[in-house]
């Protein structure tokens, strides 16, 4: 009896410990699968150091960004420049050249906001060809880049378009350095007043304006580069009879008056001063007024040829028909017309201006046809394609492009401006009163169709098409 209980005994223990065993094995089990899997992480921290905690990292700033280097010499040595790229400085208002449409001035320049504008107009920009009073001007091309580079519109100058127009500008200034040594005139040309563009870039802008035409209308000489100087911009040559001659580009910097004489304005020597509203020339505007005018240098009805120049090269008396009854000239004159179709006059101009100046004698107007050529010529290598537009809707538009193709370009084509400009003038017009009603374009005169176009950046060339792709 007690060797059964005993062997009964056994037997529970025996059963005991399987359920304990079982129990215990699904325990272990659990537990693994519910633990994360371990990673094993390389570190070269000394295990033997005490570890200190991760710090919080740092919110990372929205504008500006962080500190960058200058790149540009024109604005590299600058303090506010320095100041703005090393973050010292966050901003700086542009309103400090305090310029303002419509107001007198004379305004200082020795300051960073006219540095920074001229850096913009050597850069392509321009201010818009609608302004109103009380604008600051200054701020008007500051906003145009801020835009342009999908920034935010403000009247401050930050590192964030700081840096944008010093790295462009670094380019331009490798550009520019190329292109002026190739003038004719390198070494006639003034020394910049305080803050305006260099002079060395002024030169590579006669360079690349001139450098767009056919080799026969700008013979690439220093003596028809001269004479076209002296003979349209007479006040802006000092010294012409001597080798020393100096050019100071006066619609360029509007600090020169007469001979390179420091200007006065109303009664206040011009001395690191500026008058009211006198950065109007951005690049691209000098570019087609020097054209208009250089047009009137070929113009064989103004000037006789002169052997080694191109003075005189274009006999646009085939031009001028087109628009002005030739066979009618004003007593006295010989080129001042009749319009021959007084009753169209809006429908057969590229601008305003182009309508030319008004003469009555004897109860009966007279305008002059060279204004009609000049703007003309100018408008079909500064926007070759919007020329083309106007003439598909105007037969004596159409005349005078093909008279300048045939006769005038021997048949190249330019491919610079942008169409929309024709709709942007027609539904904004740069005219008031009659010039409303005596011009259909829109434009006063041919810079207006380029600068109308909200995105406009010159690139410094006509040929293959004239703006800058917005970024």
């Amino acid at each position: 009896m007690n060797n059964q209980k005993g062997f009964i005994n056994v037997v529970v223990i025996i059963m005991v410990l399987v359920v304990v065993s079982i129990a215990g094995y699904y325990f272990i089990v659990s537990k693994k699968a519910i633990q994360p899997p371990i990673t094993i992480t390389e570190t070269t921290q000394d295990l033997n150091q005490p570890t200190t905690p991760t710090p919080t990292p740092t919110p990372t700033p929205t504008s500006p960004e962080t500190t960058f280097t200058l790149k540009s010499k024109y604005l590299q040595n600058d303090p506010t420049a320095q100041a703005m790229a090393s973050g010292k400085m966050n901003k700086y208002n542009i309103r400090t050249f305090s310029s303002i449409y419509g107001e007198k001035g004379p305004y200082s320049t020795d300051n960073f906001a006219y540095k920074f504008l001229s850096a913009l107009r050597m850069l392509g920009y321009t201010r818009g060809y609608k302004t109103v009073g009380g604008q600051y001007i200054a701020e008007q091309y500051l906003n145009r880049a801020q835009r342009f580079n999908n920034l935010t519109s403000s009247p401050f100058i930050d590192g964030s378009i700081l840096k944008i127009i010093d790295s462009e500008f670094a380019e331009r200034e490798n550009l520019d350095r190329n292109l002026a040594l190739n003038f004719p005139l390198y070494n006639h040309l003034a020394d910049h007043p305080l803050n305006e563009p260099t002079s060395e870039h002024v030169t590579a802008l006669l360079s690349a304006v001139f450098g767009e035409l056919p080799a026969n209308l700008a013979v690439w000489s220093e003596k028809n580069f001269k004479d076209f100087y002296i003979r349209q911009f007479g006040q802006r040559i000092k010294n012409a009879d001597s080798p020393d001659y100096q050019i100071c580009e006066s619609a360029i910097y509007p600090e020169f008056g007469m001979d390179c004489a420091i200007g006065v304005y109303f009664g206040t020597p011009l001395i690191n001063k500026v008058p009211a509203n006198s950065p109007q020339n951005d690049d691209f505007s000098f570019a087609s007024l020097a054209l208009h005018e250089y047009a009137h240098y070929l113009d064989q009805k103004l000037y006789s040829p002169e052997s080694g120049t191109s003075k005189g090269v274009i006999d646009t008396a085939g031009f001028y028909n087109i628009s002005y009854d030739t066979s009618d000239p004003a007593p006295g004159g010989v080129r001042e017309f009749a319009y021959r179709r007084p009753q169209n006059v809006k429908n057969e101009f590229v601008s305003s201006y182009a309508q030319g100046w008004k003469r009555t004698v004897n109860g009966k107007d007279y305008f002059s046809a060279a204004e009609d050529f000049a703007e003309s010529f100018s408008l079909y290598v500064t926007d070759g394609k919007v020329f083309r537009k106007l003439a598909e809707s105007s037969d004596a538009l159409r005349q005078k492009y093909d008279w300048l193709k045939i006769n005038v370009f021997n048949g190249r084509e330019y491919q610079s401006g942008d169409i929309q400009s024709v709709t942007i003038l027609k539904q904004q017009p740069n005219l008031v009163g009659d010039e409303l009603v005596r011009q259909a374009t829109g434009a006063f005169n041919v810079v207006d169709y380029s600068t109308s176009l909200p995105n406009f950046v010159w690139n410094y060339k006509f040929l293959n098409g004239s703006l800058v792709p917005k970024p």
